[in-house]
């Protein structure tokens, strides 16, 4: 319910708890318990953002039966200090429509009864889209029981495939594969200080020291990171963690020390409280890095190490928010077609995707950061360009391209329509100007050599 709502619901504003949702931490608590339920079954697959699926085949005489398992699960699972609902059931399908409507903390359909514990559920339960869930309200169709009393050939026709494959899912008729989740590599080095000290030259030492063995395991695993944790322990209080980010995949033990170090210093300046007594670095995402060969054209592979260097030591000194790189958008307005974003920004298995414009391989090599507005003079009112002036110095223009007209919808703020043309002057240069439709304005935009 709306927050308002529920704050008129209760007495005193102290009586309701308010937390703001985060995704990401549910999704990680959840993979937490995937990895906790790996002592019930090898085959634990994380379904949605509050679903665990288990694959118990072959494992059900180890918990004399069904029920006990679920107990067992159930109990442990309050100790950690959650609320759970659980079913077991011949199919994949069957478990998750039962654990999400069913009335009572445990479930179970009985063996080759999967059809009958189905019929009196709703059809969400087969975890069908919204869109497919309203379209058989309106048929009056509510039950999975009324459901499977349709003809089987009308339904792929009327609401597709998918449909039709939950239902054969979920009675067994198709089986449905789980992918294990499997929790990213971890690879990690520490040591220990025998005696705990705030000393600059020991710290220094012992991240050289971590640092040296965490770089030749990556080596071992034919691996680099581009992003790591560097671990301070605190006999007296709690450890803190920095972490340190790289602009590219890396395993270079030098570029890595330098960075921690520097990080290091910076530390020092403010004030690290408490004394060191172990010193830990570890990443929890490896990427695949071969040892990097210069080809016969091609000899100096290590410029494009060393860029990827200077980008971590500028952001590392400077903040990563003052190290920038540009990234292609998809957008109308030309200066909108890149955006700004931190150049060590690290989003693992992450891609971005833009959609190809081939207007856009007609746009100016200069593009003016922005549209500057010039005098202009035309043969006609409203035509095409003739003469401009521009800082002072008179362009003729020899040759026009144009218009182009590139207008934003309504929505995005102040309505833009312009009519782009690509002049040729008499200095040999060629112009990309606009006349700004609502106004009559000409704008200088760009040069195209």
């Amino acid at each position: 319910m709306p927050l308002a709502e529920a704050r008129a619901l209760v007495r005193t504003s102290e009586s309701l708890v308010v937390r703001r949702h985060n995704p990401e931490a549910v999704q990680k608590a959840l993979e937490t318990l995937a990895i906790w339920c790996d002592q019930f079954s090898p085959v634990v697959h994380v379904e949605g953002m509050d679903t665990l699926l288990i694959d118990m085949t072959g494992t059900q005489r180890l918990f004399t039966d069904e029920n006990a398992l679920l107990k067992t699960i159930g109990k442990q699972l309050h100790r950690l200090g959650y609320t759970s609902r659980l079913a077991c059931a011949d199919t994949c399908g069957a478990a998750w429509a039962l654990a999400h409507v069913h009335d009572d903390d445990r479930a179970i359909a009985q063996p080759g009864a999967t059809a009958a514990s189905l019929a009196r559920l709703p059809v969400w339960a087969l975890r069908l889209d919204e869109a497919c869930v309203q379209s058989l309200r309106s048929l009056g169709v509510a039950t999975i029981e009324a459901l499977l009393h349709m003809p089987r050939s009308s339904l792929a026709l009327r609401f597709g495939d998918a449909l039709v494959l939950r239902i054969d899912q979920a009675l067994g008729d198709v089986p449905e594969l789980l992918v294990p989740f499997r929790p990213p590599s971890v690879v990690g080095s520490s040591i220990s200080i025998a005696a705990s000290t705030d000393r600059l030259d020991i710290l220094k030492e012992a991240i050289a020291r971590v640092t040296d063995t965490f770089c030749k395991k990556l080596e071992n695993r034919v691996a680099g990171v581009q992003q790591i944790f560097l671990r301070f322990g605190r006999p007296t209080l709690r450890p803190f963690t920095i972490e340190q980010t790289m602009s590219r995949p890396t395993r270079s033990v030098g570029h890595l020390q330098s960075l921690l170090l520097s990080t290091l210093d910076r530390l020092t300046t403010i004030g690290i409280h408490g004394r060191i007594d172990k010193v830990g670095l570890w990443a929890r995402h490896l990427i695949p890095l071969d040892a990097l060969q210069a080809e016969l054209f091609e000899p100096d592979v290590s410029r494009y190490e060393s860029i990827g260097q200077l980008i971590d030591r500028l952001s590392n000194q400077l903040g990563t928010d003052n190290v920038v790189r540009t990234r292609p958008q998809s957008d109308h307005l030309p200066e909108r077609v890149y955006s700004h974003v931190p150049a060590l920004s690290f989003q693992p298995n992450v891609k971005h995707k833009v959609a190809h414009d081939a207007s856009m391989e007609h746009r100016p090599i200069c593009l003016l950061a922005r549209p500057v507005r010039v005098s202009m003079i035309s043969v006609i009112p409203d035509g095409p360009p003739a003469q401009f002036s521009w800082s002072g110095t008179q362009f003729e223009i020899v040759r026009c391209i144009g218009p182009e007209r590139i207008e934003t919808g309504w929505w995005r703020g102040r309505h833009v329509q312009r009519d782009y043309y690509r002049a040729a002057c008499h200095t040999g240069q060629h112009a990309w100007l606009f006349r700004e439709r609502m106004t009559g304005e000409w704008f200088l935009h760009g040069w195209f050599d």
